[in-house]
């Protein structure tokens, strides 16, 4: 085959790297000039007998594509787009300086090259047809995709009012010989008769196929149109196949249909215009195709992973459309207390300056560094300050100021605004809500990630501050007649990383009825377990040291070098470690913490050098991590020569159980407690290593019911083969009527 690179005068260093891209059997002809029209592009291959163009000329994108756009396209949007001219197929790929410092970006070019050096391999999308339907055509329409295997539904809204705009339907027909036909129709939400439709289409009992759904289905449930059978999602779907690449639509079209180009700039056009409407026909259409593209092409595994995450989706949309009651007047009081803080912490650092300082300027920052000798520390992040502030005790007071007054500004920015109300209790604050979301597909390990709720309002449910002086969860109050339950997972990274690694000694440690933090403590630093806490009581006797070890193992666990370690503890906690541990006078803090990090190696060897051998080696060979859980993540970066590649490896696998165990308790409290006792349960959110829930007043049982349904004993195979039975013990807190009085 004759293919033309056509690049630019940047991409010249990148031609061996393309070379090996392309590959063996093809002769290709490099241009790397600015070519002015297409006609001069199409003119060049005819003479050199060219049908393929691979190229990174992003302003022949209009002219490829023969549409005026409202603003310059680019190749972050068009790379994996193929377009056709003069029996010419042309391919965007993306800038090669961009590729090269992307773990992925081999590979996605590798993809999207093939779409003409490989292009038996690929499916192609089916010819798009559509309409938009309306009164006199509903029934007959209505009557035909009754008939189809399967229907990818994609909606429009609007912010204003939370509207739904229009509803998009992708039937998918396939014949008995095996042909496969779409046809898409798109039903403006515009009328009553016309939103009786959508609710018939919605109930049809073929399965239902979505990109990112809890989105669609959260706009449909609220118009009373809930959707039958959705056991399809295209962005869980690649999740499942690829957890580390994007999976907005647009790229899985790219990745996964050879003749797919982007259209998602369609979307800037006039609501209700003919264009807005085929817009969303693309967006259906796209869905389908994508869909057909992976049942097709993704691999056994993949699939199993689709059947161990897909389950979690209507859980998911279930919690985050009840969401948690709050307490308004709670919320201003405390945002009230901090903002008085932060007004006295502010007085008293203005007045230590001689100015009026804003701790959030990067201007007045850098110069507060320059003044106290600090302009080498370029960076203007908590890191940074603290490195500042570990430079002399003046520094230290000042600098702390300046964190402490951020952290306290982030605090009522964060978690004290005005979150957003559930619908319809705008003006009752008895009865306001905070809603969120909850999603899988959004971590490489599976467990759920938190944001603001699809309806533009809430806010990350799990990373609120969980110290009782923040006063954050006080805020957050049960329904009437309910206490809060949140049962946690005790000890669970660290206890998977034991049986994973198959540390016999860690195994021990984590397993013990001995607080694992002060057994760390006496192996780590060769002190009594009986001098850090005490046996009987379980009082903490030395939190210094109990937290020193606290620390020290989370670093080592992650293959922590002395470096982060400290970046990690700050110079003053490190410092802390050297008088507590008497070490010699001319100990450094990076020899500090090469000392720490060497306690935990002499303790937990298999952790510390043999897991992270073991990590490399396994993902070089075969790509893959698979868990105890049956999960399977595919790999792209290289642990062998990429430190912040094999620490992400080392974390994925015991956060990656973790998560699995919590899911998996998360489908059973669902089905064994809130489906059977709806009406005296609540399920609320996951939250990192627990679930927070709500049970009737007087019905007191449902804690044992879910402390039962997270009881889910996991046989793990450690890395030298060694299959042992893990539990994992879990704490129960309740009978609060605030989050934060759950004890």
């Amino acid at each position: 085959m004759n293919l033309l690179l056509l690049i630019t005068s940047e991409d010249i260093n990148f031609l061996p790297f393309m070379k090996s891209i392309i590959g063996a059997g093809h002769s290709t002809f490099i241009v790397d000039k600015q070519v002015g029209t297409l006609i001069e592009v199409i003119s060049y291959c005819k003479k050199k007998n060219i049908t393929g163009v691979i190229t990174t000329q992003e302003h022949l994108i209009p002219k490829l594509a023969r549409e005026t756009f409202d603003r310059a396209p680019t190749l972050d949007d068009f790379a994996g787009s193929m377009f056709t001219h003069a029996d010419i197929e042309f391919v965007m790929i993306p800038k090669l300086n961009s590729v090269v410092t992307q773990t992925y970006g081999k590979f996605l070019l590798q993809r999207f090259v093939s779409k003409l050096t490989q292009s038996n391999r690929w499916y192609k999308s089916t010819a798009f047809t559509w309409e938009v339907a309306n009164e006199s055509t509903l029934e007959r329409l209505y009557n035909e995709f009754s008939s189809c295997i399967a229907i990818a539904i994609d909606i429009e809204t609007v912010e204003e009012n939370l509207a739904i705009t229009c509803v998009g339907y992708c039937g998918i027909w396939i014949s008995d010989v095996g042909d496969i036909r779409t046809h898409t129709i798109v039903i403006p939400c515009s009328s009553t008769y016309n939103l009786t439709y959508i609710g018939k289409f919605n109930s049809l009992p073929m399965g239902k196929i979505f990109q990112t759904g809890k989105y669609d289905i959260s706009y449909l449930a609220r118009y009373n149109v809930p959707v039958i059978n959705f056991i399809w999602d295209t962005a869980v779907m690649f999740h499942c196949w690829y957890s580390e690449l994007p999976k907005d639509l647009a790229f899985l079209n790219s990745f996964l249909v050879r003749d797919a180009r982007y259209w998602k700039h369609e979307a800037s056009v006039g609501f209700r215009d003919e264009r807005y409407y085929l817009y969303n026909a693309h967006d259906c259409h796209n869905t389908a195709n994508a869909f057909m593209s992976w049942l097709i092409e993704a691999p056994e595994w993949a699939k199993k992973n689709y059947i161990i995450e897909m389950p979690l989706i209507p859980i998911c949309h279930l919690a985050e459309m009840t969401g948690i009651k709050l307490d308004n007047d709670r919320r201003r009081e405390v945002k009230k207390h901090w903002e008085k803080v932060i007004n006295t912490e502010s007085a008293e650092l203005n007045k230590m300056l001689g100015v009026t300082f804003n701790v959030n300027s990067s201007k007045q920052v850098a110069q507060l560094k320059i003044i106290f000798g600090c302009e080498d520390i370029k960076k203007g992040d908590e890191k940074a300050l603290k490195k500042c502030g570990d430079r002399h005790a003046l520094n230290k007071f000042i600098f702390d100021k300046v964190l402490l007054i951020r952290q306290h500004r982030k605090l009522v920015s964060t978690y004290l605004k005005d979150v957003g109300l559930a619908l319809g209790d705008i003006h009752d604050e008895n009865k306001q809500r905070v809603l969120y979301s909850l999603n899988p597909y959004n971590t490489d390990t599976a467990r759920l990630a938190s944001k603001e709720h699809s309806f533009w309002i809430g806010t990350n449910i799990q990373n609120q501050p969980r110290e009782e002086e923040d006063r954050i969860k006080e805020m957050y109050v049960a329904d009437f007649g309910f206490h809060f339950g949140e049962a946690d997972y005790a000890q669970a990274e660290s206890r998977g990383t034991g049986y994973i690694t198959g540390d016999t000694g860690l195994i021990i440690a984590v397993e013990s009825d001995k607080d694992f933090h002060s057994v760390n403590a006496s192996k780590f630093f060769g002190v009594p377990y009986e001098s850090i806490i005490d046996p009987g009581t379980g009082e903490v006797i030395d939190k210094t040291l109990r937290d020193l070890a606290k620390r020290t193992n989370h670093g080592a666990n992650y293959y922590m070098m002395a470096k982060t370690l400290l970046d990690t503890m700050g110079t003053e906690k490190v410092l802390t470690a050297k008088k507590l541990l008497k070490l010699p006078i001319h100990f450094t803090p990076i020899m500090i913490c090469e000392y720490l990090l060497k306690q935990f190696e002499q303790t937990y060897p298999v952790v510390r050098i043999d897991y992270p051998a073991w990590m490399i080696a396994t993902v070089m060979a075969t790509r893959m991590l698979i868990s105890a859980g049956g999960w399977t993540r595919y790999c792209f970066g290289n642990p062998r020569d990429n430190k912040l590649n094999l620490n992400s490896l080392i974390a994925h696998c015991p956060q990656n159980l973790n998560a699995y165990l919590l899911n998996e308790s998360w489908l059973r409290v669902f089905k064994e407690v809130w489906l059977i006792h709806w009406q005296n349960f609540k399920l609320n959110a996951q939250i990192h290593d627990s679930i927070l829930y709500q049970y009737r007043i007087g019905h007191e049982y449902l804690n044992d019911m879910v402390k039962d349904c997270m009881h889910n004993p996991i046989v793990v195979k450690d890395i030298k083969g060694i299959s042992r039975t893990m539990i994992v013990p879990v704490d129960v807190k309740c009978g609060g009527a605030r989050w934060s009085d759950c004890k």
